[in-house]
């Protein structure tokens, strides 16, 4: 005779209520473990979330430095030492504040 058939011919009820809370037991452990599962699952994402962009700065960190340099390859001075103005800071008149 099985657990449910001696309850409902007013047979133990506590063995039915030990199957139903073993039942019970179960249903919450398996639920726990795919909250665990899906958690997990939610944080590789993120972390792969994070690496990808963390990967795309790097690469556009990359792009910028090379597009400096290639802008600044054979400059060895600055922009506001130009070799036509020599006389600028001399104070001839002849810089670009001598009308002030």
């Amino acid at each position: 005779m099985g657990l449910f058939e001696k309850f409902f011919k007013g047979g133990s009820s506590r063995a039915f209520e030990e199957a139903n809370k073993n039942i019970l037991d179960d249903y919450y452990i398996e639920k726990a473990r795919k909250e665990r599962e899906a958690e997990e699952r939610r944080r590789q994402k993120e972390r792969e979330r994070e690496e990808r962009l963390r990967a795309e700065a790097e690469e556009y960190d990359r792009k910028i430095r090379e597009a400096l340099e290639l802008a600044n390859r054979g400059k060895s001075k600055s922009w506001w030492d130009d070799d036509d103005d020599k006389d600028d800071d001399k104070g001839s008149g002849g810089g670009w504040f001598s009308g002030w």
